[in-house]
């Protein structure tokens, strides 16, 4: 065999490099679970969906012999008769400034004789700037079409080639219109079309998007859904329904039961565009309808005795109320029915609605009489929904709080301003015991940066107890590209840094510098320096934690999405605001930027809540790293 030369060598590997680059797309969309979230923007209307019930009854998920688990994707929300729609999108911006110009991605169509004529007819465009949209040419669009083993499902693989590069590429659904004549609307199942796995690729790099090329890369092409909701100090979250899985297991956080006990006409877990976050249960209730949320998954009961109220949040309309009560057992005997007791109070005792609103509903368990065992808690019930607008009634973050938190400690100064090729000055810890966190303390801040990319050296000084400063204290040094890259996308929202700093272990920990700030031109923004608990995040108010999501993308403003159809079958007009009114109120929520003894309990989380901090729009920034996860179907793509 002849030998090659070093440059044949060279030049074949060039070659092999080049074709296995070739060989991969960008893979954009899992169409899932927290991902959803993560969308430029959609509609209203657009929704994802997750057959949960593939879990248990597997033959529900025989949809796609191509995709295993293919059972999660992208759909608009409308059902058979009951509305129509005009415009429902969907706009994906390429990550991090990426710009292509071959997509690849699977529709889920039914057959033609089960649809409207059209109905299948996606439209695309693209755009650079995310305002003027140019339409994909129908010559530039090209799919083939695979039969799915459930008969009325056709799987159709679309390719899909722009004139130029893009950065942000939109499907819009065809509108649905109202049929007076037939009464109904003029489309049908809400599941048609819907999409499936989509990549992205730059073909002048020599990359390409097809069937054979897109599949998710890494060692995890699957990766488990993460819980988006910040750890609060001093709550136990029973309830927030993050995961439509575990929502259609009927169970809660705890791995306990959570359903209305079929009492309710419908209920579903729904995803409002609000952005980085979870769902929320949404209910259509009358007065025979209960709620259970069981407390425990064994026949140990649950112990609530180092809190001081219950935590809910409800969005409801004028008027409405419920019931809300607690369940003692018998020790070690709460798997069983036998021998419990309940106690109740009514949500009006402590806020009320006068029109739509999300509000947060805090009871001092104090009140729940006649008084339980805390430590034997067997469940939290629901009952006597009164709901005069009969629409939909949607809940949310069920938990304990009020248990003892060390407040953070505010460092001196409490904000920095870094830029490349300067040190900052030291700022002063206190010379905070870590015991006062447990022997976990953390050292926290929100950063802000200027440029995709940066990165830069923490220094934490540890002295003994008592005695900081000097030589004598050691320098814990920590990477800040260990907790985030500050990606190009996120770049507005401010990042959570939650460093924990085991070294201070029995000690004290007494300075903080900013280093090796990176690269040249890079300026950050610090904010917010403190030190905290490293297990968990210190609410800003102990009784009413902003659970809310992160938004995004920068600048998104929440608001309420409803679930369609309406349950009354008639729309409902919110009366007119009026001065003064609860439900008009907007409660800043603020990280305490003063000094407080950190041996202090927040008198709130001992007195009882009897002011009305309960409005929809709390806000404090829970940090995108608590979010850095997303969440996927199986996707194991095959030509």
């Amino acid at each position: 065999m002849p030998r090659l030369s070093s440059a044949n060598v060279a030049l074949a590997l060039i070659a092999v490099l080049a074709s296995l680059h070739a060989a991969h797309a960008i893979y954009i969309d899992h169409c899932g679970a927290n991902e959803f979230e993560r969308l430029f923007s959609r509609s209203n209307y657009m929704v994802m969906d997750s057959f949960a019930l593939t879990v248990f009854v597997p033959d529900l998920a025989v949809r796609n012999p191509q995709v295993h688990m293919d059972v999660t994707r992208y759909k608009r929300d409308f059902a058979d008769a009951t509305k129509w729609e005009k415009e429902t999108f969907i706009t994906w911006r390429f990550p991090n400034g990426e710009q292509n110009n071959k997509l690849f991605f699977v529709v889920n169509e039914m057959v033609p004789e089960q649809l409207i004529p059209n109905q299948n007819n996606l439209m695309y465009s693209w755009s650079n700037d995310d305002k003027t949209y140019t339409p994909v040419q129908t010559s530039a669009i090209s799919s083939t079409t695979e039969p799915l083993s459930d008969k009325s499902w056709v799987r159709r693989n679309v390719t899909l080639t722009l004139p130029e590069p893009a950065r942000y590429f939109k499907m819009v659904w065809p509108s649905c219109e109202w049929d007076d004549a037939a009464k109904r609307a003029t489309c049908r199942n809400y599941y048609s079309p819907s999409i499936n796995h989509f990549c992205a690729a730059n073909t002048q790099k020599n990359e390409d998007a097809n069937v054979q090329t897109c599949y998710p890369a890494g060692d995890e092409p699957n990766p488990k859904a993460v819980d988006p909701t910040p750890k609060y100090c001093g709550t136990d979250m029973i309830n927030n329904f993050w995961d439509d899985t575990i929502f259609g297991a009927s169970k809660n956080n705890k791995g306990a039961y959570s359903a209305a006990d079929g009492t309710s006409a419908k209920t579903g877990h729904h995803v409002p565009k609000m952005g980085l976050g979870q769902g929320e249960l949404y209910m259509n209730v009358s007065s025979s309808t209960i709620w259970i949320e069981s407390l425990t998954a064994n026949n140990k009961c649950y112990d609530a005795s180092a809190y001081t109220h219950l935590h809910l949040e409800i969005t409801a309309r004028s008027d409405f109320s419920v019931d809300i009560g607690l369940e003692q057992g018998t020790a070690d005997k709460c798997d069983q029915r036998g021998g419990s007791q309940m106690s109740w109070v009514n949500s009006a005792s402590y806020t009320k609605w006068s029109r739509l609103a999300k509000r947060k509903v805090v009871i001092p368990l104090a009140d729940i009489k006649p008084a339980l065992n805390l430590k034997n808690l067997r469940s939290i019930q629901m009952r006597n929904f009164k709901n005069p607008s009969n629409q939909w009634v949607y809940m949310d973050n069920i938990a304990f709080v009020g248990a003892p938190v060390y407040k953070p400690v505010a460092a001196s100064p409490k904000q920095v301003d870094l830029e490349a090729g300067k040190e900052s000055a030291s700022v002063a810890l206190g010379c905070t015991d870590a015991s006062k966190y447990n022997n976990e303390p953390a050292v926290k801040f929100h950063a802000v940066s200027s440029t995709a990319g940066a990165k830069f050296k923490v220094q934490v000084g540890v002295g003994a107890s008592g005695k900081c400063g000097g030589s004598a204290d050691a320098v814990s040094t920590f990477d800040s590209s260990k907790y985030t890259t500050f990606p190009l996308d996120d770049l507005a929202i401010p990042f959570e840094f939650s460093i924990p700093v085991p070294e201070a272990k029995g000690k004290a920990l007494s300075t903080l510098k900013f280093t090796d700030i990176q690269p040249a031109g890079a300026k950050i923004a610090i904010t917010k320096i403190r030190l905290g608990s490293a297990s968990c995040m210190e609410p800003a108010d102990p009784l009413h934690p902003d659970w809310d999501p992160v938004p995004y993308p920068a600048g998104f403003k929440q608001a309420i999405y409803e679930v369609w159809p309406n349950p009354a079958g008639t729309p409902w007009v919110d009366p007119p605001a009026v001065q003064g009114d609860m439900d008009t109120l907007d409660h800043e929520n603020h990280f305490d930027d003063s000094t407080p003894n950190p041996n202090d309990r927040p008198a709130s989380a001992v007195a009882g809540s009897n002011g009305d901090k309960n409005a929809a729009s709390d806000r404090a920034v829970a940090g995108a790293g608590v979010v850095a996860a997303v969440v996927a179907a199986a996707v194991a793509l095959m030509a």
